[in-house]
């Protein structure tokens, strides 16, 4: 479970059927002595095709009608926990007193599936939180078709507000992570997004804590907007009840950073991140250098902060560390050849290049992992792997529930891990650590391999092995 600044917005779109008709002239013509034509048939106007039909009820645990939900149906079907990103084409409607919704689908033009969303203050929202997720609601919906869909809502705890500046001016697009946080462990409960009037809600915190790894969670939510100071909520659980509703969230400006990226020769760096970090709370901003090496980072607080950048296709980096009590201008960044060992010697797994994260690359790439194996290329093809995309100094340190020291831990693991899979396809779970624009940690995801993939596998366990 993994904390992730991601943005969330609330949007619901509708369609208009438009038909349009087209005026046939009639002529009439005479002629002596000569019987009348007979008239050729109208042509008919062409039929709009039936509207595809979602319906059904929404009811609570105990069976009882809930009245007033908002019900979203979003087509093709997407991610509905991040369906405030506006994909796909969303419906929305209410429920009426007797927990009933009806929602016409205009445009669709053959049989597809749908996702399914329903959101009311007291209630969890349907799709769930990111951690355990929800009902997954994925009805095939087709023209002229009646699809039934009934849901149920669980209990939740409810909380709105606004996001403001330091004059009162709402903040539109302010991305809004709530999760539910130990000293050690973070698990997501909730992402959405301020909306164009400051204003959003969270649905999902459950009415009582629960708890990971046998400590009680405190409900953090965090707020970040690229050009301000981020905010933090504790802990929504230490909120009165009349202050759940009337939440007023201030960012303050803060500071500028801004200036450019040269090599070691002194040319501009096109198309390298720049990170601000501050030592002091979780603020963190992220850019990518203009075609001459500018940057620009804003809404920095007072105090110490590290501006990072590793321009790792050069093998040059930076951290320069920076006190802020005021806007920094025109900053000439001036990067470092990194200490790479002349001999490093790399491996060709899955169509990556891997090398062992030793202690001298921990260093030169700035990593926290104790060791593992270290992406210096990520190949052409790694999209097929289905675990995000991966770049260069990126670092799988777990396979299954095990931690991995070097590349010929990674290749061995897989395989012990496939060992407990009976098919064709394999999904093995790995853990990898990256840094972002949106943010630096780790990711956990699954590979997607084959027999041929497990083959070579083992073909490369044994040449490490020797």
């Amino acid at each position: 479970m993994l904390t992730h600044n991601e943005t969330n917005r609330l949007n619901a779109r509708t369609a208009l059927l438009v038909a349009a008709l087209v005026a046939v002239p009639f002529v009439v013509t005479f002629a002596v002595n000569q019987e009348p034509k007979a008239e050729a048939p109208k042509a008919e106007a062409p039929k709009a095709e039936a509207a595809a039909v979602v319906r059904g009820r929404v009811r609570d645990e105990a069976g009882l009608p809930v009245g007033g939900v908002h019900v979203r149906v979003a087509i093709p079907a997407i991610e509905m926990r991040f369906s405030f990103r506006g994909d796909g084409q969303q419906f929305e409607t209410l429920t009426d007193d007797q927990g009933a919704y009806r929602l016409e689908l205009p445009g669709v033009a053959k049989r597809v599936t749908a996702s399914v969303e329903a959101l009311k203050p007291g209630y969890r929202r349907l799709s769930g939180t990111l951690m355990r997720g929800g009902d997954l609601v994925r009805p095939q919906v087709a023209p002229g078709v009646v699809t039934e869909a009934n849901l149920e809502l669980h209990p939740a705890l409810y909380f709105k507000g606004t996001v403001v500046d330091e004059t009162g001016k709402p903040i539109p697009s302010v991305e809004i992570a709530a999760n539910a946080n130990t000293s050690r462990a973070s698990g997501g409960v909730e992402r959405t997004q301020s909306n164009p009037n400051g204003e959003f809600e969270l649905f999902n915190y459950p009415t009582v804590p629960i708890t990971i790894t046998n400590e009680t969670t405190k409900g953090n939510v965090f707020f970040f907007h690229p050009d301000y100071v981020s905010h933090r909520i504790e802990d929504v659980y230490s909120l009165a009840e009349n202050e759940r509703l009337g939440l007023r969230i201030i960012l303050a400006t803060g500071h500028k950073i801004s200036g450019t990226v040269r090599d070691t020769m002194g040319n501009p760096v096109p198309h390298v991140m720049v990170r601000a970090v501050a030592a002091k709370g979780s603020d963190r901003k992220a850019i990518v250098t203009d075609a001459s090496g500018s940057f620009a980072l804003q809404g920095m607080p007072d105090g110490p902060v590290t501006l990072s950048i590793r321009a790792l296709e050069i093998k040059q980096k930076i951290q320069l560390p920076l006190a802020l009590d005021k806007d920094l201008s025109d900053l000439d960044v001036r990067l470092q050849g990194m200490a790479l060992p002349p001999d490093l010697k790399s491996f060709t797994v899955l169509g990556m290049k891997l090398t062992d994260l030793t202690p001298e690359l921990k260093t030169a790439y700035d990593l926290r992992d104790a060791g593992g194996a270290l992406i210096l290329d990520p190949g052409h093809n790694s999209d097929r792997l289905m675990i995000g995309e991966l770049a260069h100094g990126y670092n799988f340190w777990m396979v299954g529930n095990k931690r991995i020291a070097s590349v010929r831990e990674f290749v061995q693991q897989i395989l012990a891990e496939a060992e407990n899979k009976i098919s064709d396809r394999y999904s093995i779970r790995v853990v990898y650590s990256l840094s972002t624009l949106e943010f630096d940690g780790t990711n956990t995801q699954y590979l997607k391999l084959t027999n041929d993939d497990i083959a070579q596998l083992k073909t490369i366990s044994d040449e490490l092995s020797k």
